[in-house]
């Protein structure tokens, strides 16, 4: 492909120089680390380097002798003329774009991303453009992660203020339970009462674990945006059914399981983060049934959409109330006894959004509760 672009570029301007010139120019080109191409004043190619063969997609020296054109946007060649014959009459150099996003075309029709500057040649066989060509697309990609990173740096710092502020409460107040109940051991010791002196313990041995587990959700959250687990295929009533089970074994009485699976349940996704949404989901729904009536359900149900798929779990529990809805996904928050560590459905909304979702919810008090994700769906579930 190399040594057709040189013969090429040599070939098109022995018809306007030398040999001896024609190799020294083709020479100079080719030395190029950047792309480079001359355009005559008809708009025709007469030089391309190997860097301009390599950009373009171009496996011989196919490029000399066509319009420029071939190299812009479809929908940009109508006005592209006009410009390059304005540039020509200007003879000034000066660089595309200006500022605005800027794209070339490649052989196979793709836009590559580029910065190019313009400079007016002359010559004794007329005016001259050389356009010197830098491939962008390492760059942008360069910083679309510094600007994905610098996210979640600002998230992460934002996470972190808000965990400094509950712990000073929430991890704090056990460890001065703790140590108050094991001051009183010491004083039943004393004391010879050895029964209270146990069921102290006992208290304090309970909230040890409960401040452990508490602290083990807390640093799941912490490393959530860290972990990566390998996509497969899920389906959607397999999972709920397996997580159900697990969480109805130790239930009384527990809700009802319905579905309304109206579309396809499959659906690629990381298996471990899914299953820790559901499992929260349904636990909620499970933790907050309403006892007074006669019946309790749970409904998980399904669809998707050109891009997405949706998952949502409805419950007819006893509702969340309007003011408590912006607390429902923060750390440590708990509304009563059956709360639990109020960490659950912070670390749900983190794996959602970090497998590129969103979560919400719809609720009213007495009538019970939606609680819905999106996950984005593959490539080959889009096609």
């Amino acid at each position: 492909m190399l040594e057709g672009c040189r013969m090429g570029t040599e070939l098109a301007l022995s018809t306007l120089y030398s040999k001896e010139l024609a190799d020294g120019i083709a020479s100079v080109a080719n030395a190029f680390a950047t792309a480079a191409v001359m355009v005559d004043e008809t708009g025709n190619i007469t030089l391309v380097n190997r860097a301009a063969c390599r950009l373009f997609g171009y496996e011989d020296y196919s490029l000399v002798g066509q319009p420029i054109e071939v190299l812009v946007l479809e929908e940009q060649r109508l006005h592209h003329p006009g410009y390059r014959i304005g540039l020509v009459s200007s003879r000034a150099e000066r660089p595309m774009g200006r500022g605005r996003p800027l794209f070339a075309r490649h052989r196979d029709g793709r836009e590559i991303p580029v910065e190019i500057a313009l400079t007016p040649i002359e010559t004794p066989e007329g005016d001259m453009v050389m356009c010197t060509v830098i491939d962008l697309t390492e760059r942008l990609e360069t910083e679309r992660r510094l600007t994905e990173k610098a996210r979640e740096a600002e998230a992460l710092n934002v996470e972190l203020a808000r965990f400094a502020e509950s712990a000073s409460h929430d991890l704090k107040a056990p460890l001065v339970s703790i140590s108050g109940l094991l001051s009183l051991c010491i004083d039943d010791l004393d004391e010879g009462d050895i029964a209270v002196a146990r069921a102290n313990l006992d208290k304090a041995l309970a909230v040890s674990r409960e401040s452990a587990e508490k602290l083990e959700s807390a640093l799941a959250l912490a490393r959530a945006h860290r972990e990566r687990y390998p996509n497969e295929r899920l389906a959607l009533g397999e999972l709920v059914r397996t997580i159900w089970s697990d969480i109805v074994a130790s239930e009384e009485c527990s809700p009802e399981l319905l579905f309304d699976l109206q579309t396809d349940d499959t659906f690629v996704g990381a298996r471990v983060p899914v299953t820790m949404v559901l499992s929260n989901l349904l636990s909620n729904a499970i933790r907050f049934r309403d006892l007074s009536r006669e019946r309790a359900e749970v409904r998980v149900s399904c669809r998707k959409d050109d891009n997405h798929f949706r998952v949502s779990i409805t419950d007819n529990g006893i509702g969340v109330a309007q003011k408590d809805r912006a607390k429902l996904f923060r750390m440590f928050e708990r509304f009563d006894a059956r709360s639990g560590d109020g960490m659950g459905l912070a670390l749900a909304r983190k794996q959602v959004e970090r497998l590129g979702g969103q979560i919400s919810v719809n609720s009213v008090p007495g009538e019970g509760s939606e609680f819905s994700f999106t996950l984005p769906l593959s490539e080959e579930e889009v096609r």
